[in-house]
């Protein structure tokens, strides 16, 4: 899957962290979207010890505005 992007929702804690690490095996690059700040370090750090490449972006998927200036990075 090397080359690929995959973006991830939630991607901090609970199925979505488990996903972001479980995938960071394969050599991608990860999009990370979630409001807990304060994890995003570890978690990035995380993902790119098993080898991908790994974004962090703050965006609360209730709020229009941050969706919209999310998809225009």
């Amino acid at each position: 899957m090397k080359g690929n992007i995959l973006v991830i929702t939630g991607g901090l804690s609970g199925i979505g962290k488990g996903t972001a690490l479980e995938l960071a095996k394969e050599n991608l690059t990860i999009i990370i979207l979630d409001v807990q700040d304060k994890k995003a370090p570890d978690v990035i750090k995380q993902v790119e010890l098993l080898g991908s490449e790994c974004k962090y972006f703050h965006c609360d998927l209730t709020k229009r505005q941050e969706v919209d200036r999310g998809l225009n990075r």
